[in-house]
């Protein structure tokens, strides 16, 4: 009786290890079974027609493990349409003119830009001062 007792309090105090190993067991096989580990691998066997791809079982010939697409376009990649060249646009008038900018440094905030110094003409030379 006492070898019993004993048995029955180390299966008690197991218990809560083996509902954590319980529970680990669960969550892998979902995992296991949620990426398609327990379904045959597919494969792709192009059909004679050019319309029709079939994807079929690896060991299985029955009609229902296969599945048959219309159009193998959705497949392959289809090349993109060359852009075709329009009219070149043309520059209109704008409905709000453009500022010019003035060469030079811009005048600070609240102040009057400062006029530039102007230089004399150069004087040309006249026939009567050449030798």
């Amino acid at each position: 009786m006492e070898k019993v007792r004993k048995k029955f309090r180390s299966l008690k105090n197991s218990k809560g290890n083996m509902g954590i190993l319980v529970i680990l067991g669960v969550v892998i096989m979902g995992a296991f079974a949620f990426v398609g580990g327990f379904s045959p691998h597919k494969q792709f066997v192009p059909s004679p027609e050019s319309e029709t791809v079939t994807v079929k079982d690896d060991n299985s010939d029955l009609a229902k493990n296969s599945l048959q697409l219309r159009s193998p376009l959705i497949i392959t990649t289809t090349p993109m349409p060359t852009p075709t060249p329009g009219p070149t646009p043309t520059p209109g008038p704008s409905p709000t003119p453009r500022p010019t900018s003035t060469p030079g440094p811009s005048p600070t905030r609240g102040q009057t830009p400062t006029p530039r110094p102007t230089l004399p003409p150069t004087p040309t030379p006249t026939p009567d001062l050449v030798n």
